[in-house]
């Protein structure tokens, strides 16, 4: 029998050969908002529309005061229920970032384009000790 040997390709590599659709993350990175800057905009009344890309289990165990889950997964084929966010300023996070990327490559695809990048994603939030909510809040 016959051995294949296993040819490894570097991610970016992989990602210029398989082409930007919806389900591979652009690279670029998106404007960040540091968890401060959020968290100011949200004490001054004027927060911009957040979503939590991760799943309903995290989401409801703890989440950004007035964020907004879907599931990252669930961002293209929901582009219709999220374009009336589309001009205003959007910011979003999950747990560490690259669920995150792969839901703004979407919304960047559907014509999104004052999108933000939370820093350091919830992780840093809860480390800056900054406040959450828990339970169901809102989901598309």
């Amino acid at each position: 029998m016959q051995r294949r040997a296993l040819i490894w390709m570097p991610v970016p590599a992989l990602v210029m050969m398989l082409g930007q659709t919806s389900c591979v993350p652009s690279w670029e990175a998106h404007e960040l908002i540091t968890p401060t800057q959020l968290l100011a905009q949200i004490n001054a009344g004027n927060p911009p529309v957040i979503l939590d890309v991760r799943t309903v289990e995290e989401y409801e165990a703890g989440h950004i005061p007035g964020a907004i889950q879907i599931y990252f997964r669930d961002v293209p084929k929901r582009i219709q229920d999220l374009q009336s966010f589309a001009s205003q300023d959007v910011v979003v996070y999950c747990e560490r970032g690259f669920r995150a990327q792969i839901a703004e490559t979407a919304l960047q695809e559907a014509g999104f384009d004052r999108l933000y990048h939370l820093d350091g994603d919830i992780k840093a939030w809860r480390q800056a000790k900054f406040p959450v909510e828990k339970g169901p809040g809102t989901q598309l």
